[in-house]
């Protein structure tokens, strides 16, 4: 354990109480929120991950988001040695990519994250390992900064200051290719991502189309030739 990470508090084995996600069920949840630019957020129903809603920011360059959420950093120590680190949890959903990044700042620390992709992505990125800062033991809120120039639509849900993570499997992707110093995501013995709390996520479960459907037998279809039948053949040989 490093000396930074050895002067957190520790945290109870089983579920704290000091740690809870932001979500946006309604527009009371905008009362913690505020941003640099009038009119640029609000409660939307088109995305989520929680409650049916998100927060919607139409961001432009220089845009910031601030949100008031009290929190302290904590080590979790199991009674196995295993230890879970402290980090910053965010879900974003993005129609369309774009190359520049978000930056986000929280207990004195910051990282960027960047948003050339589709769809919701998560991201858990350990304080004491892989932000820039000296981390501070707890904070009033965290800010999120827009991209330094062009403008575009995201969709926040999920987010946690104070989440956290098993320390030795964290593992990087293409929005975060720093963490863990740039070991491919799939690469680990497992993808712990987007772990906190998926028990009550509430996904809105669509009828596939005749597309998916199409490709989902065509992946069958190769696992049964590739792998399936493959294993049984070294079974016949070895037996």
């Amino acid at each position: 354990m490093s000396t930074h990470a050895s002067a957190l508090a520790l945290a109870e084995p089983d579920e704290a109480p000091w740690r809870h996600l932001e979500t946006f069920a309604n527009d009371d949840s905008l009362s913690a929120v505020s941003g640099s630019r009038v009119g640029s957020y609000s409660i939307s129903d088109k995305y989520a991950l929680w409650d049916g809603h998100s927060l919607r920011w139409e961001w432009q360059a220089g845009d910031v988001l601030e949100f008031d959420h009290p929190f302290e950093l904590r080590l979790n120590c199991l009674d196995s040695g295993i230890v879970y680190a402290p980090v910053f949890i965010l879900n974003a959903y993005s129609e369309q990519a774009n190359d520049g990044h978000l930056r986000i700042e929280s207990a004195g620390c910051s990282f960027t994250y960047n948003i050339n992709f589709t769809g919701w992505r998560s991201a858990q990125v350990r304080y004491y390992s892989d932000m820039e800062g000296e981390p501070e033991l707890s904070g009033k809120g965290f800010r999120i900064h827009a991209p330094e120039s062009g403008q575009g639509v995201l969709w926040l849900d999920g987010l946690l200051p104070n989440g956290q993570t098993y320390e030795a499997n964290a593992e990087a992707d293409f929005q975060q290719p720093y963490v863990a110093d740039g070991i491919n995501e799939h690469a680990g013995p497992g993808v712990y991502r987007a772990r906190y709390d998926t028990s009550k996520l509430q996904l809105q479960i669509t009828t596939p189309s005749a597309e998916e459907l199409q490709a989902i037998e065509n992946i069958d279809h190769w696992l049964e030739e590739h792998i399936l039948t493959q294993n049984k053949k070294k079974k016949t040989l070895n037996s």
